[in-house]
């Protein structure tokens, strides 16, 4: 009986241990990445207490919040304000892990991070779907293939629509460079993809509005 109670206890101790490394790194650990070591970093909300400390431990210079622009909210005053004290830039884009990035705001983000001031650091409120499709942007623009830019996604991904994204660039890229696309091929794209899930979405039966004159 002793033995088969040390097996199970053994048992439960390492699944904890490996339950542990998970939950240490998303809570404390504020589900940091390294995308570019002193280029391009990720994280979930942080208060401004941490935004400052990790800003000081990377120099970070530029702060990228994925959650777009919501004065008022206690999380983004605090952020606002921290960030300010710190000399970090502010960028917002409001980004939804149920959609995809609109052209105009990937368009601005792709800009930012052309001409912002280096280290970025991207968060959204969790710091797994929108910043996993931040960063894999960043290494698009830097050169990487598809496969390498979706290893950002992480296991807790799953298939948030937001990372159709990478599937698009994938499927009609034809070769060019992702900003290329992005400014030429994705409006088109956007515009195509938001009409099918639009008409999937449709009760049976629906007929779709007429096409405005003209």
């Amino acid at each position: 009986m002793n033995t088969v109670l040390k097996i199970v206890g053994g048992i439960v101790g390492v699944s904890l241990a490996v339950l542990a490394i998970p939950l240490y790194a998303y809570f404390p650990g504020h589900n940091w990445r390294t995308v570019e070591k002193g280029a391009f970093y990720g994280s979930r909300q942080m208060s401004g207490a941490a935004i400052k400390r990790y800003a000081k431990k990377h120099n970070i210079q530029t702060l990228l919040n994925m959650r777009g622009q919501n004065p008022g909210s206690s999380w983004y005053d605090e952020e606002a304000k921290a960030c300010a004290e710190a000399g970090i830039a502010h960028e917002s884009f409001g980004w939804s892990k149920n959609s995809l990035p609109d052209p105009e705001s990937l368009a601005r983000y792709i800009s930012v991070l052309e001409t912002g001031r280096k280290p970025f650091l991207a968060h959204c409120q969790g710091g797994t779907h929108r910043t996993g499709v931040a960063a894999a942007v960043y290494l698009l623009l830097k050169g990487a293939d598809v496969p390498t830019a979706r290893k950002q996604f992480g296991p807790m991904f799953n298939d948030a629509p937001i990372g159709e994204l990478l599937t698009l660039y994938e499927r009609g890229g034809a070769g060019r460079p992702f900003k290329q696309w992005v400014l030429e091929a994705y409006p088109a794209a956007y515009a195509a993809h938001k009409a099918a899930k639009d008409a999937a979405a449709a009760p049976a039966g629906a007929v779709p509005a007429p096409a405005p004159a003209g």
